[in-house]
């Protein structure tokens, strides 16, 4: 429902909307995809006049801004992410059992014995 009081807003957004669409197209439409040129250690985001690096999952950002680093998921735990051994592998982990007499279970965190 449109009353006296909502029109201001209305025209509000559509002035914004119009000196949006003027910003948008008055800008040179030869932006450089700094991206092409990989400076980033595994993702990268275009951004007008600029990048954005970032890391995929069980991955964090350094410093840097472009290097990506594993996440020690095993040492970094609360609690216990396996019950016999946790072994950290790029970007996630595993759990392992014994070597004789256990198998993994089917959650695969826990193991189970073999009789």
């Amino acid at each position: 429902i449109i009353t006296e009081h909502s029109i201001p807003l209305v025209w509000a957004n559509v002035v914004n909307l119009s000196l949006s669409l003027s910003l948008a197209l008055s800008r040179s439409p030869s932006d450089l995809n700094e991206c092409d040129s990989s400076p980033c250690g595994q993702e990268c985001a275009n951004i007008y006049g600029s990048y954005q690096c970032y890391c995929r999952q069980g991955f964090y950002l350094k410093e840097d801004g472009h290097t990506c680093e594993d996440i020690d998921e095993c040492s970094q735990s609360i609690g216990n992410l396996c019950v016999f051994q946790c072994v950290n592998i790029p970007g996630s982990y595993q759990c392992a059992c014994p070597p004789n007499g256990y198998t993994m279970s089917t959650t695969g965190h826990t193991c189970r014995g073999t009789d």
